[in-house]
């Protein structure tokens, strides 16, 4: 896996803390991923935005011991996905 690749990963693992949904516009994702702790900056999330669109956010509240699990399915990752898979 090149360092792109992880880099891109770590990334999608960032933006899964923020509330996504699917159809967001481009500058809701961008407001949506600075706005959490440790998040985003401008230029991460405007890079962010312009590569990636979300399909799907899915929180699982009941997940780990008061905990919560989240599942984000962003676009435009086939070949990542394909590297892990």
């Amino acid at each position: 896996m090149t360092m792109q690749e992880l880099s891109l990963l770590a990334r999608l693992a960032q933006a899964s803390y923020a509330q996504l949904f699917g159809r967001m516009s481009r500058s809701d994702i961008e407001t949506a991923v600075q706005r959490e702790v440790g998040g985003f900056t401008v230029t991460q999330s405007q890079q962010f935005a312009a590569q990636q669109s979300v399909i799907l956010q899915y929180n699982d509240d009941s997940a780990g011991s008061g905990g919560t699990g989240s599942s984000l399915s962003p676009t435009g990752n086939e070949r990542i996905f394909a590297c892990i898979a």
